[in-house]
């Protein structure tokens, strides 16, 4: 705590020390901080954590927490608020049981708007994992307007100039794409 806040040459320094953090004046005698630290819970295992991160470290904005809650509370963690509750990215996916970093890429792909709708849905609907693998089968695909039969949903979206993806959500959903109806040939 005190070589990140106080001393230029710690690695850590620019994270610490060089954004203006310090440690209280209280704590730079080792006994103070012993005495503070037993009487409010640390235990083996646990890290000193700063509730304001842009705080010093003092009795006031310290806690003890484990290391997945510090890791959550830090400047770069992604909040997102879903029916009024607030979770870190990390946290949405472990309590959802969703894959580690899903979260992550709807935010990045679509914006933290989308991903917390995305969560919502989740909360009702479930976790549907997407086959995106599908949209290059291999098996052949019918046209019904035309009644070609194309070897693969990527041949097919190649000729109507779409993707691979329109075509499987067109055999899906019996909707169209490009205009076109399609269904699989077998």
């Amino acid at each position: 705590m005190k070589q990140r806040c106080q001393n230029p040459r710690c690695k850590a320094y620019r994270n610490y020390g060089g954004r203006g953090i310090g440690v209280c004046d209280r704590w730079q005698e080792f006994e103070p901080f012993c005495k503070w630290a037993i009487e409010n819970g640390y235990s083996a295992g646990f890290e000193i954590d700063r509730i304001d991160n842009d705080g010093d470290y003092s009795p006031e904005n310290c806690r003890w927490v484990c290391r997945r809650d510090n890791m959550n509370n830090r400047r770069r963690t992604i909040l997102l608020t879903v029916n009024g509750t607030t979770k870190a990215r990390t946290e949405w996916e472990r309590c959802l049981n969703l894959p580690h970093g899903i979260v992550k890429s709807w935010v990045v792909t679509r914006g933290k708007e989308y991903a917390e709708q995305r969560i919502e849905e989740v909360i009702r609907c479930g976790y549907i994992e997407k086959d995106y693998s599908r949209n290059h089968e291999r098996k052949p695909v019918l046209c019904i307007e035309s009644g070609v039969i194309y070897p693969s949903r990527f041949a097919a979206a190649k000729a109507i100039g779409t993707n691979g993806g329109a075509i499987a959500c067109a055999i899906a959903r019996g909707g169209t794409a490009g205009g076109y109806h399609f269904r699989d040939a077998e």
